[in-house]
């Protein structure tokens, strides 16, 4: 008999606050994904920031009381953004891959 292997999954490192957040909605979801990819599949109330135009987007006007969680197609363009918006000040986390994010929020 063969021995399955178990398939290894990286679980996003988010606080427990924070998931409570996201169930709640108390979050801003940034998608830095391009519109193309969003277009084909995002978290219902994100917001499609392309990671291309960051460094362009109105982050003065932001609502600050909430916290910013990014998604992406992959964790680095989540991560990058993630860091830029905590540079400027934003209570922003890494959400990493949208869909894991999306797993997260519909576990209510």
């Amino acid at each position: 008999m063969q021995k399955k292997k178990m398939e290894k999954i990286k679980l996003l490192k988010i606080p427990a606050e924070l998931i409570n957040h996201l169930h709640q909605g108390n979050v801003i979801i940034f998608d830095v994904r391009t519109p193309m990819e969003f277009v084909h599949g995002h978290i219902e109330g994100a917001e499609n920031v392309p990671f291309e135009e960051i460094e362009n987007f109105e982050i003065e006007h932001l609502c600050c009381d909430k916290p910013i969680v990014t998604c992406s197609a992959n964790d680095d363009r989540s991560h990058l953004v993630c860091k830029h918006l905590q540079k400027k000040g934003l209570n922003a986390f890494d959400g990493g891959e949208w869909g894991k994010l999306q797993k997260i929020m519909s576990q209510k």
